[in-house]
C-alpha cells in the first residue's frame, strides 16, 4: 500500500498536535554536603561476619560511615564499598589495611574524591534506577556504587563528575 500526500499531511498535523514526551518525575536530586573518599573491599570472607567486626573496629576507632553499599558473593565472600570523610583517609586506611592483613585473598581499592547523588522518584518509580545509569553510562560516568531503596536511590560517582552527573540527571527527569 502506497502513502497518499492527504496521508502524510494527517501524520505531520498528528506529530504536531502530540503532546509533549513525558519525563520520568523525581521529588528531587540531592549531593552530599561534602566530598568523601571510599574504600572498595573485594573478597571479604565469613559474610556478614567479616563486615561487621569490620564496621565494628571502624566505631571503636570514631570514624563514622557516610555510606555503605556491601553485596554477597555466591562462594561465601562478600564486597563492600564505604565512604568516609575525605580528612578521615589515612586512620581509616591504615584500620582497614591492618583488618585485612588477616584475611589473605582479601583486595582494598581506595577510590579518592566521590561523592554521593541521591535521586527521589516520584511515587516509588521502578524505571529510574535503569534510567538514571543508562543516562549517565551515554555521558561517559561511571557509577562506583549504586544503593537502592523505594524512596530513595544513591549513585556513588567520582567528584570530577558531579556537575555532569547532576546535569544529565536533570535533563534525563522531570525534577519537581
Amino acid at each position: 500500500m502506497t502513502k497518499t500526500k492527504d496521508s502524510k499531511v494527517i501524520s505531520i498535523l498528528k506529530r504536531l498536535g502530540r503532546p509533549p514526551e513525558e519525563r520520568t518525575r523525581l521529588s528531587g536530586i540531592l549531593t552530599g554536603p561534602e566530598e568523601m573518599v571510599g574504600f572498595q573491599i573485594s573478597k571479604l570472607p565469613n559474610g556478614s561476619e567479616g563486615a561487621a567486626r569490620l564496621m565494628r573496629e571502624l566505631g571503636e576507632n570514631n570514624l563514622t560511615i557516610k555510606f555503605i553499599v556491601h553485596h554477597f558473593n555466591p562462594g561465601g565472600d562478600s564486597n563492600l564499598l564505604l565512604c568516609v570523610e575525605q580528612e578521615k583517609l589515612d586512620p581509616a586506611r591504615d584500620i582497614l589495611e591492618s583488618f585485612l592483613e588477616d584475611l589473605p585473598g582479601s583486595l582494598l581499592k581506595v577510590l579518592l574524591s566521590i561523592q554521593v547523588v541521591s535521586l527521589y522518584p516520584h511515587r516509588e518509580d521502578p524505571s529510574v534506577p535503569g534510567e538514571a545509569l543508562n543516562a549517565l553510562r551515554e555521558v561517559g560516568i561511571e557509577c562506583l556504587a549504586v544503593g537502592a531503596a523505594s524512596s530513595v536511590i544513591s549513585l556513588v560517582v567520582a567528584q570530577e563528575d558531579l556537575s555532569l552527573a547532576v546535569e544529565t540527571l536533570k535533563n534525563t527527569f522531570q525534577v519537581a
